[in-house]
């Protein structure tokens, strides 16, 4: 009996576990590289469509400082477009950048923001 009870423990515990990673995002190792000498701001936004629309919300990812690499704990791989954005400290767009899924898979989830032009 106790066996039984032991074995249906750990039919409902797969179970349960299986239904949580069925419906949470899989998460992406995004690493997001500053090449600028500026300290930047970066925000993502994420669709299931073919481009990301211009009213889309844009997530924070982070600060990053010139030369870092910027790792956020949390970013969704399940979308089919990216946009990166990345704001300098005057607030003002230096980097936007539109990736498909297989773009980012491609470039082992990492995004290089390129040095500024003078």
């Amino acid at each position: 009996m106790r066996s039984r009870r032991s074995i249906v423990f750990l039919l409902v515990a797969f179970l349960m576990s299986t239904v949580l990673l069925v419906a949470c995002d899989p998460l992406a190792p995004l690493k997001v590289e500053n090449r600028t000498n500026q300290i930047l701001t970066v925000y993502a936004a994420y669709t299931k469509y073919e481009h990301v629309n211009a009213g889309d919300d844009r997530e924070l990812l982070g600060s990053v400082e010139p030369g870092k690499v910027l790792e956020p704990e949390y970013f969704p791989g399940s979308a089919e477009t990216y946009l990166f954005e990345a704001k300098n400290t005057d607030v003002n767009l230096v980097y936007s950048k539109e990736f498909t899924k297989k773009e980012l898979k491609t470039a082992k989830w990492k995004v290089v923001i390129p040095p500024q032009s003078p």
